[in-house]
């Protein structure tokens, strides 16, 4: 049963009609108005002045440089390591109990506080370089910046990474261990992460490995 006057978009009535598998059990309550068999005017809109072959080429390019550039950038973003952060230091609040731990604790946090500090300012002069020219094959002021970036960032992910693993908490609740370890486990592969892309930035930098970063990782055992 389809009541069709109470349609109050366009395509509604069609997506109703479509639904029915023959005409028997069908059951018109009110005639149909053509004023929403016809597309959407958005749909029109977009096919007027979007949906043209010789531009086709030109908009796969700036979507496939747009998605590059945001690659790029997540290679430096660090943002994501305040929820692992969190989730470690609520976790771990109660077994904290030696100066040492303290300490351990403060200098990883503030370690992440440079680095995103940095990741942050580093990003924004990388989106006026990448907007000075977005062929990044023929920007060479945009891939010695990302060298030397990653170089840098590189360095400071394996000292944090080295601060993380230098931790002596001791949990000898057996269910809080095994689930503190497995925070463990997840920011130091998160770590890897970082660092895997970081490196792939380095030298003969090439974006589009990027996008396949995994391959780089190192075998687990």
């Amino acid at each position: 049963m389809i009541d069709a006057e109470n349609a109050f978009a366009n395509g509604q009535v069609y997506v109703a009609l479509s639904r029915a598998t023959s005409l028997e059990g069908l059951i018109l309550t009110s005639p149909l108005n053509d004023r929403f068999l016809g597309p959407h005017a958005d749909l029109k809109h977009w096919q007027e002045t979007k949906h043209n072959e010789k531009s086709l080429p030109e908009l796969f390019e700036k979507a496939r440089q747009e998605y590059l550039k945001q690659m790029l950038f997540n290679v430096f973003s660090y943002e994501q390591y305040l929820f692992y952060f969190n989730k470690l230091n609520k976790e771990i609040a109660e077994f904290i109990t030696e100066d040492a731990d303290r300490l351990w604790l403060s200098e990883f946090s503030i370690k992440h506080q440079s680095l995103l500090a940095t990741s942050i300012k580093f990003k924004q002069q990388l989106h006026e370089v990448w907007n000075s020219n977005p062929d990044y094959l023929s920007n060479e002021k945009l891939i010695l910046r990302v060298n030397e970036a990653a170089k840098y960032f590189s360095e400071q992910l394996q000292e944090w990474q080295s601060i993380f693993a230098s931790h002596q908490l001791k949990i000898t609740n057996k269910k809080s261990a095994r689930y503190i370890d497995k925070v463990f486990e997840e920011i130091n592969e998160q770590i890897l992460f970082s660092k895997t892309k970081t490196d792939l930035c380095i030298s003969d930098f090439q974006l589009n490995e990027l996008a396949t970063w995994k391959r780089a990782l190192p075998a687990k055992d």
